[in-house]
């Protein structure tokens, strides 16, 4: 256990997975305490009324119920709220199982929040059973960060015809997800790379796809995907390079786009997507490369293209784009590759350019 300014960390191990109720004794030098915060490993538990046990340095929390714990090692870190930060201590902490929990369970309890499970679909129902009944791997030695993303890959695999794929090396195996094949992670074992182009992947994009908010690349170009870009492409806020090009996806292009405030490239060729180009794909200054050739899109071309002052490179051949050609392509520095050809653009080209 080591103590900390106003502060203390200790190591729990948790044989079994489920809820446990956790009680403490805690001793602080000053009599101005208040409350103590709690967290186990980086979530928050709360804040809870300290309990005078008589001595004037000693307080109790009496007990915190329904503590989900999964198996493995935890830290709980402890504060005091005072007036004053002399170094507290526990004197005792005791953790006790209250009702065990099941791998299934468990799994449930974790997504219930992030997607919708509540009607699952057939692929993932074969994701849940692999993960409760048939994953090999120990699940003690994974965050509940890293679980969520093994369950969101198995799901991706089931959905997208994995068992027909050119490549699925260490795919469902007991090894960590960052050995699978497409796939690269930070210091952390956190997904930040899914690389599956050209591999032979069909169906739709599941949203547990975004589940994993922690990818800075998606390349899933030239494989058999269809239907569109859920909008839960959003919550990747790290992402900076999707390409998706060569597929057979449809729909209009999510507007969610425009949230993804760090992207640099976005490929979507190649594909059937229809409609006009969404207004907030305009709002992303960080891009620096837009292919959309080869689509079915149609409409006018904004001039609030001329806020995207990073865009290097803009192909948009192949559409059904209309009206004039937008003078503030012109006012663009940066942009060294412009094809616009195999459209039905009206008026002359703007000097401008």
């Amino acid at each position: 256990m080591e103590i900390g300014s106003g502060f203390e960390f200790a190591l729990l191990e948790v044989k079994t997975t489920g809820y446990y109720r956790v009680a403490l004794r805690y001793n602080y030098n000053e009599k101005s305490a208040i409350s103590l915060h709690m967290k186990i490993d980086d979530t928050e538990k709360g804040q809870f009324d300290l309990i005078s046990t008589g001595n004037k340095t000693t307080w109790m929390v009496d007990g915190i119920d329904n503590i989900l714990l999964s198996q493995g090692e935890h830290v709980v870190r402890l504060s005091v709220l005072s007036e004053t930060d002399d170094g507290p201590h526990i004197d005792w902490l005791t953790v006790s199982m209250l009702e065990p929990v099941s791998r299934f369970d468990y799994l449930v309890i974790l997504l219930a929040e992030l997607t919708d499970i509540t009607t699952p679909s057939q692929s993932q129902i074969s994701a849940l059973v692999w993960m409760a009944s048939e994953d090999p791997m120990d699940w003690s030695s994974l965050t509940d960060q890293e679980i969520i993303e093994r369950y969101a890959l198995v799901q991706i695999y089931y959905s997208a015809s994995g068992d027909i794929w050119f490549n699925t090396n260490e795919w469902l195996s007991q090894f960590h997800v960052c050995t699978w094949y497409g796939i690269a992670c930070s210091k952390e074992e956190l997904v930040t790379d899914l690389m599956l182009d050209n591999n032979g992947l069909e169906g739709r994009i599941p949203i547990e796809l975004f589940l994993l908010t922690n990818l800075i690349l998606i390349s899933l170009d030239t494989n058999s995907l269809e239907g569109t870009i859920p909008t839960e492409i959003k919550k990747l806020k790290k992402l900076t390079k999707l390409f998706m090009q060569a597929n057979f996806l449809s729909g209009l292009l999510p507007s969610a786009l425009g949230s993804l405030e760090y992207i640099t490239n976005i490929d979507l060729r190649a594909n059937d997507f229809n409609g006009q180009i969404p207004e907030e794909i305009y709002s992303i200054t960080s891009i620096e490369a837009l292919a959309l050739s080869s689509n079915d899109l149609e409409g006018t071309l904004s001039t609030n293209i001329g806020a995207l002052t990073s865009l290097r490179d803009l192909s948009l051949q192949n559409n059904k784009l209309s009206g004039t050609i937008p003078t503030t392509l012109g006012t663009l520095t940066s942009l060294t590759t412009l094809v616009l050809g195999y459209n039905q653009f009206s008026g002359s080209i703007p000097s401008e350019l």
